[in-house]
């Protein structure tokens, strides 16, 4: 579908959309569905309307064989909105399952935004190969097929984040949105934050608090190789706007931001910029205007710092404890270029109880001395753990166990349970102890991480631990973590029999694990066990013995390998193109040359473009293989020869043109 318009953000539109469809497919768009005509010729026209108006990049439709299963939402004013979720008839029976807390979520963002959701309906469709993860289209959102799962599937892990995204762009984005592209984050800033308001409420500070962290590590990743101004009003293409500083690096900002202002003042200011910009277009400094006036302070300095400046601060902190003053000094040195404002909270821990002092870092080397009543134990910097950034923080090492025992939010928890990982310590080894039984899940399993010295220190009851690890823990992804760790730290032993009653377990994590675990124990025996689950419909499962015929595998497992890669789609297809490549590497040249035309094929079809890159690194490590085979394997040089000569032709396809750029740069 093409319509002529302004595509811009800064434009609004309302529209209609008429749809001819063979009446046996479902139709999607914006709005509201306002009738469908019967034409008398196997066809139907479908009228969808939208009369509240958005941006242009909005619109959608959608058409298919779905099974539509329908939900229902009511609204603050008793007014029932229709929450429908569109689905491949194979994956129906999980609907609410996958999308079930939407209307849940409906209700939170709502409330906590103090304006009702504004849309006609709100409904949710799951597409094979879609362009990128997922698109909030207004009332009619966008989800690429790696929602599809089922309830069995979902015990490892949901993509109810990316559902949060999508929704909180209904607001942000949809109702609000920014003027252009060079103001992207006050779209996807807030649909990433979204996701941590989400999980903050529905699961608790801890599960928010990693979700936070693991965002922040993207952009902390991505910041090795650039540092951008978030809003940006230079850039070779809106692309390049779509990154880990948009996305990631905004929602840890609105973060810092909520705690410097508190709870009332920043939910008031959002329900104030909502109220003021609805359906229009907005620029920056409309939601540091918002801010101000709920909270009466001047905000230039942080959205000039965070939004209009690039980079983060990275502080080294030191401390000096004066037990006859009752003094604390905290030395902080920002070391990266430029200087931040840095207003951060110091809980200091005596044995009076716990004092928290609000320092203002603006310096590139500041001492400040806290007074302290009582007995010192330790302090503890960015005590609500908000700042993003690095820290070398040089605690001394007796703080680290104390402050994991004095834990207040997950971070704290994390950050001490990672310093006792590299000590031995008994103070940390007991942390270690403890955090295998922590009530959250991600505390347990790190704590696995310890298992070498857990093991030294208590051999046979680490060992007794980890076995009940492995039957009873209620998460799925520490009794896979605790397969793994039992078959690498008690590798003198047999446990065959434990990891073939986890092939049993529901969880398809647990029994991808446990496979694995067979193989490295006993090959024959894994082989025979891997054989037995071909049929097993999870592509967790199928990737496990995917992996493991790759490198283990003779020419009889093809068939599996290639019916596997062909049903794959999406990620899945990314990742299953390089075990197929791995596989093929360990095979004869001229099996080789009669099945690299599957690399071929997949490094040609339409679609996504960096599928197709999968298919090309898969060729291009198949050739490398067997060009290392040496001249005297005639048939190998024969064979690199010609998936030379098919790389080059791919090369210069127009449509390979992204991928040419990428490995050509």
């Amino acid at each position: 579908m093409w319509f002529p318009t302004i595509d811009s953000p800064n434009e609004r539109l309302t529209q209609e959309l008429k749809i001819t469809v063979q009446e046996k497919y479902k139709t999607l768009s914006n709005g509201a569905l306002i009738f469908s005509n019967y034409n008398g010729d196997g066809t139907r026209t479908d009228y969808w309307r939208q009369e509240l108006p958005h941006a242009p990049y909005l619109v959608m439709m959608a058409i298919g064989d779905y099974s539509v299963v329908s939900d229902s939402w009511e609204n603050a004013n008793n007014e029932d909105i229709a929450v429908d979720y569109y689905l491949e008839a194979e994956y129906a029976p999980y609907a609410k399952d996958i999308f079930g807390n939407t209307p849940e979520m409906l209700t939170f963002y709502s409330e906590v935004l103090g304006f009702p959701y504004p849309w006609d309906k709100y409904s949710q469709v799951i597409v094979r190969d879609f362009v990128s993860g997922a698109m909030e289209n207004t009332s009619a959102v966008i989800h690429g097929d790696f929602l599809n799962a089922t309830d069995r599937e979902l015990l490892d892990g949901d993509n109810e984040a990316v559902i949060a995204h999508e929704l909180f762009h209904h607001w942000f984005g949809d109702l609000v949105t920014c003027e252009s592209w060079s103001n992207l984050p006050l779209n996807e800033s807030f649909a990433t934050y979204g996701e941590y308001l989400w999980e903050e409420h529905k699961y608790g500070r801890y599960a928010a608090d990693l979700h936070g962290m693991n965002s922040m590590a993207g952009y902390l990743a991505e910041s090795q190789t650039k540092q951008e101004n978030l809003i940006r009003f230079y850039y070779e293409d809106k692309e390049d706007m779509f990154d880990g500083h948009s996305y990631n690096k905004g929602g840890r900002v609105l973060h810092m931001l909520r705690y410097f202002l508190g709870d009332a003042a920043f939910f008031s200011g959002l329900k104030l910029y909502l109220d003021d910009n609805q359906f229009e277009s907005v620029e920056i400094h409309q939601l540091r205007l918002a801010m101000e006036e709920v909270s009466g302070k001047d905000l230039n300095w942080f959205f000039n710092q965070w939004f209009l400046g690039s980079g983060h601060p990275e502080l080294t902190i030191d401390y000096d404890v004066n037990d006859s003053l009752n003094t604390l000094t905290v030395l902080i040195e920002q070391t990266q270029e430029g200087l931040f404002r840095l207003p951060l909270e110091v809980d200091v821990y005596t044995d009076s109880g716990v004092k928290r002092q609000r320092i203002d870092i603006r310096q590139r080397q500041q001492e400040f001395i806290l007074p302290y009543e009582g007995v010192f134990s330790f302090a503890n910097l960015d005590a609500e753990k908000v700042l993003l950034g690095t820290k070398k923080d040089n605690r001394p090492d007796a703080w680290w166990p104390l402050a994991y025992n004095n834990a207040k939010v997950y971070l704290d928890k994390s950050e001490a349970l990672d310093y006792c990982l590299s000590s031995s310590d008994p103070e940390c080894i007991a942390c270690l102890e403890d955090a295998l039984s922590d009530s959250f899940w991600k505390i347990r399993q790190t704590a696995l991480k310890g298992a070498k010295k857990l093991k030294e220190i208590s051999p046979l009851e680490f060992r007794k631990e980890l076995l009940s690890m492995v039957k009873k823990d209620p998460k799925s992804l520490v009794r896979a973590k605790a397969i793994k760790t039992l078959s690498k730290t008690y590798n003198e032993e047999d446990f065959s029999q434990v990891y073939a009653e986890a092939l049993q377990d529901r969880s398809y994590a647990v029994m991808a694990q446990a496979l694995k675990s067979i193989v490295n124990t006993n090959t024959a025996l894994g082989l025979v066990k891997a054989k037995e689950l071909e049929n097993e419909k999870s592509q967790k499962v199928k990737g496990s013995i995917a992996n493991i015929y790759a490198k283990h595998g003779d020419e009889s497992m093809n068939k599996f390998m290639v019916e596997t890669l062909q049903s794959a789609s999406g990620f899945g297809k990314f990742g299953l193109t390089g075990t197929y490549a791995n596989y093929l590497k360990n095979q004869s040249s001229s099996f080789i040359a009669q099945n690299s035309g599957e690399l071929e094929k997949i490094a040609v079809t339409p679609g996504t473009w960096w599928v197709r890159l999968a298919g090309y690194n898969g060729l291009k490590a198949v050739q490398q293989e067997l060009d290392s085979r040496g001249l005297e394997d005639v048939e190998a040089m024969e064979v690199s020869s010609s998936i030379k000569e098919t790389i080059k032709t791919l090369l210069e396809t127009e449509e390979n043109e992204q991928i040419k750029s990428i490995i050509t740069p």
